[in-house]
């Protein structure tokens, strides 16, 4: 629906529900009342924050993006609680009903319309369309493809006039008429490997996140920890510490690193600049988990397994720092599309790995389980990482040229 008229009006209409449903909430007086609140208020919004950053800042960005959902995930709760034995529940709704106006009021004022009416090439990266777009190359470029005669006003207003229209003067009508294809196009983006290999990554990675936590009360209850479950629910303090470590260097360190290389290219940009960052998560991550299940196997002080999980949770913003950003980078005319599937994909491995660690543990024992969880994930990592280092610049190109791209791109005349 974004697509088909515009994100700004989307995002405030989806927040608007998400209002309408936490007040729902703080009001419900039945479980099913309180049920249907809680549907209605998880309607999302679309992911616009990559629209407004340059390709330079994309990695940076993203990490901002996860740690937000990470810290709001983890400490909403850790807050809530506290919240709930002094006010009563009602007052948890109430909070998040105040922090939702607000959210909405900065929202509507500051958040300008960012589906403009783009032009790009088949092979065409982020670096690439922002490079043309800029200065008088942009014109030339922009009259060279047939048939874009509103083109020339594709960023025709400044950033607090843009924040005043519900629709934006150059975005492209009559998109409706492709509505089943946009539904539709995220599962396309299965055949796509840098979208495949980043959803079942980032799975991965956040599932074990996820698994830690919910075998901790099995761990660590038993002697010698004897852990209470206020002391449970402070272990996860350990991903937090972990999530910030990595929100604070992951994304300038991408960044940077894509732009040292670019210039050793001759000034020339290429996603794959960014994949080189990934030796921190093959380093970092599946050490992480591999030492979390030695040390609880071991029966070691607590504050080696908390360390342990917080390496292990620095993949939270590795992950979207790095390859989400590289995907964005990749196929700038179609990203919301393939961080749909993404983002859907990522949860649905999540889910399904914590559904399956209990029993996991309990037929392999904490030492095998974990051997294997970081094995998996390191496999993974490597793999991946070889293959769209040495391989995907062939096979980006393969898949814009394809028929499930070709819609959203002009092809080179």
């Amino acid at each position: 629906i974004a697509l088909c008229y515009d994100k700004r009006l989307v995002v405030i209409i989806t927040i608007l529900i998400f209002l309408i449903g936490t007040i729902w909430s703080a009001t419900a007086r039945s479980f099913n009342s309180l049920l249907g609140s809680r549907i209605l208020a998880t309607v999302n919004a679309p992911l616009t924050c990559l629209d407004l950053f340059f390709e330079r800042n994309f990695a940076a960005a993203m990490a901002v993006y996860t740690f937000s959902l990470s810290v709001g995930s983890q400490f909403g709760p850790l807050k809530g609680g506290y919240l709930i034995a002094a006010r009563g529940w009602c007052w948890f709704f109430y909070r998040l009903v105040i922090l939702i106006a607000v959210n909405l009021a900065l929202v509507t004022l500051t958040i300008p319309e960012t589906t403009h009416k783009r032009i790009y090439l088949a092979d065409e990266t982020a670096a690439d369309y922002e490079e043309k777009t800029s200065g008088p190359k942009h014109v030339e470029a922009v009259e060279s493809v047939e048939g874009n005669d509103r083109a020339l006003n594709l960023e025709g207003f400044s950033y607090f006039k843009n924040v005043l229209f519900v629709r934006h003067h150059s975005i492209e009508g009559g998109a409706f008429k492709k509505l089943l294809y946009l539904a539709a196009l995220p599962l396309g983006f299965i055949l796509v490997p840098a979208a495949l290999f980043t959803t079942i990554l980032y799975g991965i990675v956040l599932g074990w996140v996820i698994v830690i936590p919910t075998l901790v009360l099995t761990l660590f209850s038993p002697p010698p920890y004897l852990f209470t479950s206020t002391q449970i629910g402070l272990f996860s303090l350990a991903s937090f510490i972990g999530t910030l470590i990595s929100f604070l260097f992951t994304g300038i360190f991408t960044d940077n690193l894509s732009s040292i290389l670019r210039k050793r290219n001759g000034g020339i940009h290429k996603p794959e600049h960014r994949l080189p960052a990934m030796i921190l998560l093959l380093l970092i991550c599946p050490a992480g988990v591999f030492l979390f299940g030695y040390s609880v196997n071991r029966k070691d002080k607590y504050i080696f397994p908390a360390v342990d999980f917080a390496l292990q949770s620095t993949g939270r913003t590795m992950v979207p720092s790095i390859l989400l950003s590289y995907v964005v980078d990749s196929f700038p005319d179609t990203s919301g599309e393939a961080l749909v599937l993404i983002n859907a994909g990522k949860n649905f491995i999540a889910f399904g790995l914590t559904l399956k660690a209990s029993p996991w543990l309990i037929k392999s024992g904490v030492k095998i389980q974990f051997i294997e969880m970081a094995s998996i994930e390191q496999g993974l990592i490597l793999i991946f990482g070889l293959i769209l280092l040495f391989f995907w610049p062939w096979l980006r190109n393969l898949a814009r040229h394809s028929r499930i791209l070709s819609p959203f791109h002009a092809e080179r005349s």
